[in-house]
């Protein structure tokens, strides 16, 4: 009788366990669903997708190619040491590559990682737009080594930084915060991919996905003007070199292993 109200009471201890792992999951995730709302919300961010009625200026014009450019790899590991990546992966961290150390069944991991890629188009590259075509690379694995189910999810967001003499100017202000920009703007892309699940008891799981993702209308005269920046402010940032830099926002949980990258195809008219 009592080996039987050890076995109930350990099961009861695993049940809280798993219930208190769901619910520590369920809120994360709830929080990360509130913050990436919250970013579409974001002038900044919503009108780079918002659909316009029509755009006039780029009417009946050719395209030219500005060029590429693509980001570092981005890893996930339960450690960044440079010996562990080399011995267990056969990896070495390039100039451009970042690394995210996680280990399955801990907290939240996040990282922002910006400038990891980049591009400078010359000054008048562009009349009136810089559209750019995304694609993305995301690789995820998952490894549960416990008698239990373990709770996953991740998080993946593009992001681009323009830095431009012109928007130093006083006028160019961030239209959320109200602060000058200070010469740089940094913006979500299309691409955010967002994955959870349970992943079971002593199983292993791999997702692999590549796709493509391209602005509505990019960073257009129009889109600029929305933002309240003054027509002056528009005009250098055409007429001045332009600065592009990749970046990526990444939140794991339950990653055993993953590796995130995005290219970038620019074009203008």
């Amino acid at each position: 009788m009592k080996r039987i109200f050890t076995i109930v009471a350990v099961l009861l201890i695993a049940m809280q366990i798993a219930s208190a792992q769901k619910s520590q999951i369920d809120e994360s995730l709830k929080n990360e669903l509130k913050s990436i709302r919250r970013e579409q919300q974001n002038p900044v961010n919503a009108l780079i997708a918002a659909l316009p009625l029509g755009e006039p200026d780029s009417f009946g014009k050719n395209a030219k190619f500005l060029g590429t450019a693509t980001t570092g790899v981005v890893y996930v590991y339960y450690s960044c040491d440079p010996q562990v990546l080399q011995a267990d992966l056969q990896l070495t961290l390039g100039a451009d590559d970042r690394c995210l150390a996680h280990t399955p069944g801990a907290a939240t991991s996040r990282g922002t990682f910006d400038d990891i890629g980049r591009i400078t188009l010359p000054g008048r590259s562009a009349d009136n737009v810089v559209y750019f075509i995304v694609n993305n690379t995301i690789d995820n694995e998952f490894q549960n080594d416990t008698s239990s189910g373990m709770p996953a999810f991740f998080t993946y967001v593009p992001r681009l930084t323009i830095e431009s003499p012109a928007l130093n100017n006083p006028n160019a202000v961030d239209p959320t915060t109200g602060l000058p920009l200070n010469g740089v703007l940094t913006v979500n892309v299309g691409g955010t991919k967002l994955f959870q699940r349970t992943i079971p008891a002593n199983d292993f799981e791999f997702a692999f996905d590549n796709f493509s993702t391209a602005a509505t209308r990019g960073f257009a005269r129009s889109y600029f003007a929305d933002l309240g920046l003054p027509s002056s402010v528009i005009n250098n940032l055409y007429r001045q070199p332009m600065t592009i830099k990749l970046g990526m926002r990444v939140v794991v949980r339950g990653q055993y292993f993953g590796q995130y990258l995005y290219t970038l195809r620019l074009m203008g008219n």
